[in-house]
């Protein structure tokens, strides 16, 4: 059977790709307005190689009751003035800071940072690069796997060394990430033999997320190992001094040298 359709000529070549823009922000907007519910909004992130993952975006609002033993045991460690870097929605951020801590947001989406404020949390729209003027810390926070921002062997040098700025002497840095050295996944095995075979770490991934018809820009993101995590920090400001790991969540601490 032959189904045919009336478009117009060029039609197609217009729709073919998402709208850039603060899918992310747009992801936890409607979640928090769906009462942040289970299954209510599905969040999509979409790999170079055309794979794509999808989650259920009110993990964002999950309580320490929900979280892994990795980001636990992180948040077990702060202490003294925090930056909560990618905070996003503020799920670490709103815990900490009913457990008595002081925490300052920090996020580049302006969709999750007016959800954190609606939330009664102490944000900031900004960058990392942008964030010196906030002053200096005790803990910096890269829940979320957020340790991914690190991107890459060549770009972490300069992203460490932009963590270690905003941190006072004897400031930590507690990070998570994922280890995927033990994936099943044809599609993942495969991507990561070629980082390899390019001289890239296996987890460096080239990324964006979804949200209906709008993405973000595509980003590199870093998934690694806590032996990885040791290279990537041996020249940099940053000492690895403890880390924690629950099958492939991965939290690490790091303390700020001398």
């Amino acid at each position: 059977m032959t189904i045919q359709a009336d478009v117009a000529p060029g039609l197609l070549e217009q729709v073919d790709q998402p709208r850039v823009g603060d899918a992310f922000g747009e992801l936890v907007t409607r979640c928090w307005a769906a009462g942040a519910r289970p299954g209510s909004v599905f969040e999509v992130l979409e790999r170079a190689d055309g794979a794509v993952f999808a989650t259920d975006t009110s993990h964002w609002f999950s309580g320490p009751a929900q979280w892994n033993g990795a980001e636990t045991w992180a948040c077990e460690q702060a202490r003294g003035r925090i930056l909560d870097i990618g905070c996003g929605p503020g799920r670490h951020a709103l815990a900490l800071t009913e457990a008595g801590h002081h925490v300052l947001g920090l996020d580049s989406s302006p969709g999750a940072v007016a959800v954190a404020e609606e939330r009664g949390l102490s944000v900031v729209l900004g960058e990392l690069g942008e964030a010196e003027a906030l002053g200096a810390f005790d803990t910096l926070l890269l829940l979320g796997n957020n340790l991914g921002f690190l991107g890459s062997r060549e770009s972490s040098p300069a992203v460490l060394a932009q963590l270690a700025a905003l941190a006072r002497p004897g400031s930590q840095l507690l990070a998570s990430t994922r280890d995927m050295r033990n994936s099943q996944v044809p599609e993942t095995l495969a991507y990561r033999a070629r980082n390899r075979a390019l001289g890239r770490l296996p987890g460096e991934y080239r990324v964006r997320i979804r949200s209906r018809a709008t993405a973000t820009p595509w980003f590199e993101y870093l998934y690694a190992s806590v032996d990885e995590v040791r290279e990537l920090v041996r020249d940099s400001p940053w000492a690895l001094c403890d880390s924690h790991q629950e099958g492939t969540a991965v939290a690490v601490r790091l303390e700020l040298r001398g």
